[in-house]
């Protein structure tokens, strides 16, 4: 034979022998071409259909999978969920429901090749017929039954409930004067705390900064009114703001005039005086500001010595703001031994006869009181008149002296200040 049998034409074969038929060559070539061939899936064990089912199976299920996986953004509600599931179930059975092939004929189960089979004849086509009953049917597999549960393997996330933390500005603080030409420097007042997702925003006179944290620093460099905003953003949401107005103020012209005094009660003394004072605080220093630094816009202020002096104005503002001038000054000390007589001639004819004080006749006291002493200490010479002179003799009225004297002269004002000079005179 041409074709290798198969069990089931093996059987035939060995019943037609049974009943003592005998078959030529080209009688055996009559029942071969009567029975339908095999098709191309009935030369496979059932195990490996099976397998290729499976495969199929998991191929459509991964397909299926992926068509109707939600998106890493979407939200799927539960009903949603099984809304989708009921598509996914009905595709699935599809898919699973295998195509009738087209090239095999219908056949029996095995249990059919235990069957008698009636031939008359060797020639007839009933015979083939029963040959082709006896090819056993290969068992049929349910993809539905062996089909696997779709798992999604995109997690559903509800949708976020969780309320923004709550962060509010109490206030913005000016943390030092504004000035012109100066920078500004500010903070917010926070009731809560800032996260990572949150930032603050600041404006000036609507001109964002490049700042972002709870402190700003920004150089003022106009005078004149200013707004200063502070925003906070969370999650790209604004939350919380608050602003303050302030007022830059410009340079004020900063100067003074000064005046050396020459009065017997502010000798070693000048008078300082700003020029056009504002309101403010003046604080005057020589070198260094200290403590016990004069303040006021007109002041008197007393040197020990004569000579050039570098004097600072510092002047601050109502607002804080701080401007200093310096100026040279020039101390000059009138009431000097210079400008009191040393000597006097009392009996020379009316020229230089009296010792007389005449730079503190200038002035008028409260109180005034000479004495003139030998160099033993014995007082020749008191008064308390401005205007009297001495003449050389004891007491202006006895006799005449000679020699070298001491002289000391105690003032005093209406103020109640005093002050005492005092040097030494000779008779020649």
């Amino acid at each position: 034979m041409k074709n290798k049998l198969s069990p089931e034409e093996q059987l035939l074969h060995s019943k037609l022998n049974e009943n003592q038929f005998t078959y030529q060559e080209s009688d055996w070539a009559q029942i071969e071409s009567t029975v339908a061939k095999k098709s191309f899936w009935a030369n496979y064990s059932p195990f490996f259909k099976a397998a290729v089912a499976f495969v199929v199976l998991g191929a459509a299920v991964y397909l299926v999978n992926q068509r109707y996986q939600p998106s890493a953004e979407a939200t799927v509600q539960p009903t949603e969920k099984k809304q989708l599931e009921q598509p996914k179930k009905t595709e699935i059975e599809k898919l699973s429901t295998p195509e009738p092939d087209e090239t095999s004929e219908p056949v029996t189960n095995k249990s059919a090749s235990t069957s008698s089979v009636e031939t008359t004849s060797p020639n007839q086509s009933a015979t083939g017929k029963a040959a082709t009953n006896l090819i056993k049917q290969p068992p049929q597999t349910d993809l539905r039954e062996s089909s696997t549960p779709i798992m999604n393997n995109s997690e559903t996330k509800e949708p976020s409930t969780s309320t923004l933390p709550t962060i509010d500005i109490k206030e913005i603080k000016i943390l030092n004067a504004p000035c012109l030409n100066e920078t500004l420097r500010a903070e917010i007042d926070v009731n809560g705390d800032l996260t990572k997702n949150s930032f603050v925003e600041w404006k000036l006179n609507g001109k964002t900064l490049k700042f972002e944290g709870t402190t700003v620093n920004v150089e003022l460099k106009q005078p004149g009114d200013y707004l200063l905003e502070a925003a906070i953003y969370q999650e790209q949401k604004r939350i919380s703001d608050k602003s303050i107005n302030f007022k830059v103020e410009n340079k004020v012209n900063l100067d003074f005039s000064y005046e050396n005094l020459s009065t017997p009660f502010n000798d070693k003394k000048v008078k300082l005086t700003v020029s056009e004072p504002l309101e403010g605080t003046y604080t005057w220093f020589e070198n260094k500001r200290t403590k016990e630094s004069p303040v006021g816009n007109e002041i008197e202020w007393g040197f020990n010595t004569e000579g050039t002096r570098n004097i600072t104005l510092e002047y601050t503002s109502a607002m804080g703001c701080v401007q200093q001038h310096t100026k040279e000054v020039e101390m000059d000390i009138f009431f000097t031994p210079l400008v009191f007589p040393n000597a006097f001639t009392p009996y020379n004819g009316g020229n230089n006869d009296v010792f007389e004080l005449n730079v503190l006749k200038q002035h008028s006291y409260t109180s005034y009181e000479l004495i003139i002493q030998d160099i033993n200490g014995n007082t020749v010479y008191k008064s308390i008149n401005v205007q009297d002179n001495w003449n050389g003799r004891l007491n202006n009225t006895g006799e005449t002296l000679s020699g070298k004297f001491s002289w000391a002269v105690k003032l005093q004002n209406n103020q109640g200040k005093t002050t005492t000079f005092q040097g030494k005179v000779q008779i020649l």
